[in-house]
């Protein structure tokens, strides 16, 4: 017997025609019994249906009232968040800002901000053991990791919070795996409300920038493969007239950013990736020498700068606008923003994102290197020990994941720094073109969290309008179209025992490999003793700290 569900028919009404065909026809006391206990089934699957609408309705309205905070009169809470020039050389205080004015008066909730300088300042105040109830940091600048904090009796895992008190973000984390494994310690502890980022457009934020308008005066398209990338240094030099086409410093070649010439050879990053569910450190790889070489032909030709090893953001800059150099590494705001801002009375100067190069016989496939983040940051807002109010602490910090609390720490205040326009928040000219001439980034940190990070889901709508110009959309869609996700490390914890041991192995191994990158580009050191190379690593221990890194990525699938 079937019973069809019309989906259409607002009424649920139940189409019964089968049925009454059904009973039109003799059935044995066996059919019979059958037939009764799917219809039972049936209705019961309809009360449970009836009674999710009537639940879902409840807790959307229990939402709803929930804010503001009740008890929350008279509450003041303290949170501690490292001082920004962004909000310093406009306001008083984070707490004096349109956004946190608006949050108190949401939730009900009077904040106290405290503004330490910098994260060794903060770390003085985890010392001093006078603690914030609330704090924003980036837990990987804390001796030990967000697990260590919390043993050390600083930070209040959330377990027994979320459910009664934090249900907009306990749903946020549930609704992924990897959110989920990510805001949770090899003990099991949720540790903090995190900074979650959902969509690809907002993992990828900088990558190599090249001079568009020298492409189209030397007839060529913005290189996809090595080889095309080498042409454009050598048109560059030629025609263009660049001394040094190709300006990127020492330190930027580590960034993943910098890495946009190592996936021609099979590297998709200097240091940890994976591949599959195995563990990779690039500098350690056979295809990280082709690499090197490829650098030290350019070394070698005048096609980059010599003085890479010691090069700082202020003159790649102006070696940019100045003509020396045509390609850099830099982000869509402070890089292709900048750089346009900068150039503006020159009518000829024009910028793009370059693409992560692919080896000449890749050329249409998607490079596997790229900047590339987790969706979850290791930032994220903590509730203390010493929180003398931590329901109201959690209520307070799960306001950034209700609807409501998304618009206000995303966009701000509506009808100030962002309108709904055809259903779509859109920022002000307060924002996009400040009347003060401060930039979308200074407009925007008095009023919204977005830019920077807080206890917050991010929305994509912002960086499409935060980094608006056309150069800057054209280079997110370059940045973002790799594989790099395939290959990026999730944030792992180290275990405690094992803590020190992987510091002391990381320091050494680094400081090696960034010294011996130099040597190989420059010929200080030949590529022919890339092997006794390899071999140092070897005797320094490059196996056992990519081990450690293993069985901690191990441990982190397996929560």
């Amino acid at each position: 017997m079937d019973f069809d569900i019309a989906a259409e028919d607002n009424a649920g009404i139940i189409k019964a025609s089968h049925f009454c065909r059904a009973l039109s026809a003799p059935k044995s006391n066996k059919e019979q019994r059958k037939e009764r206990i799917l219809m039972k089934k049936r209705i019961s699957l309809l009360l449970v249906f009836a009674l999710l609408c009537l639940s879902g309705a409840a807790l959307a309205e229990e939402a709803a009232s929930a804010y503001p905070i009740a008890g929350a009169e008279g509450v003041t809470l303290t949170f501690a968040k490292v001082a920004q020039t962004q909000i310093t050389s406009q306001y008083d205080s984070l707490q004096d800002t349109p956004l946190m004015q608006a949050y108190m008066e949401a939730t009900g909730v009077n904040i106290e901000v405290i503004a330490p300088a910098d994260d060794t300042a903060m770390n003085l105040i985890f010392a001093s053991g006078e603690l914030p109830d609330m704090l924003y940091f980036n837990w990987d600048s804390y001796a030990g990791g967000i697990a260590k904090a919390i043993s050390d009796g600083i930070v209040l895992p959330l377990n027994d919070l979320l459910d009664e008190y934090a249900p907009a973000y306990k749903e946020q984390i549930n609704s992924n795996e990897d959110y989920r494994r990510a805001t949770m310690t090899p003990n099991g502890d949720i540790y903090g409300f995190a900074f979650i980022r959902d969509h690809k457009d907002l993992l990828t934020s900088s990558g190599p920038i090249i001079r568009s308008d020298w492409l189209e005066k030397c007839g060529l398209e913005n290189p996809e493969t090595i080889t095309e990338f080498y042409n454009a240094l050598v048109a560059f030099r030629d025609q263009c007239g660049a001394e040094y086409p190709l300006c990127i410093s020492a330190s930027n070649m580590e960034s993943q950013a910098g890495t946009f010439l190592y996936g021609a050879f099979g590297i998709p990053h200097l240091q940890f990736y994976r591949e599959g569910d195995t563990v990779k450190f690039g500098c350690y790889e056979e295809g990280i020498k082709d690499a090197y070489a490829f650098l030290n032909k350019l070394y070698n030709e005048g096609l980059l700068d010599p003085n890479f090893a010691t090069l700082d953001s202020a003159t790649i800059n102006s070696n940019l606008y100045n003509g020396v150099s045509g390609v850099v590494t830099g982000s869509l705001s402070s890089g292709i923003g900048n750089h346009l801002t900068a150039m503006t009375d020159d009518p000829e100067f024009d910028v793009a994102g370059m693409h992560f190069l692919v080896a000449d016989d890749q050329k249409g496939e998607l490079p596997i290197s790229g900047q590339t983040d987790v969706p979850v940051m290791r930032n994220a807002t903590v509730i203390t020990t010493t929180c003398e109010y931590p329901e109201i602490a959690a209520r307070f910090l799960d306001y950034g994941y209700t609807e409501e609390g998304h618009m206000l720490l995303n966009f701000g205040v509506e009808g100030e720094s962002y309108e709904m326009i055809d259903g779509y928040p859109t920022f002000t000219d307060l924002i996009l073109h400040n009347p003060d001439g401060l930039s979308p980034q200074y407009a925007l940190a008095p009023y919204a969290f977005s830019w920077d990070g807080g206890n917050m889901l991010q929305d994509e709508n912002y960086i499409y309008q935060y980094a608006g110009r056309p150069q800057q959309q054209e280079a997110l869609a370059t940045w973002s179209d790799t594989l790099k996700g395939d290959y990026v490390m999730p944030r792992v914890t180290i275990s405690d025992d094992q803590s020190a041991r992987f510091a002391s192995l990381g320091n050494d191994i680094n400081t090696y490999c960034n010294e011996m990158r130099i040597k190989f580009i420059t010929g200080e050191e030949s590529l022919d003793n890339f092997d006794a190379f390899r071999d140092t690593l070897r005797n320094m221990g490059i196996e056992e700290y990519i081990a450690i890194e293993q069985a901690a990525y191990d441990e982190f699938m397996a929560r």
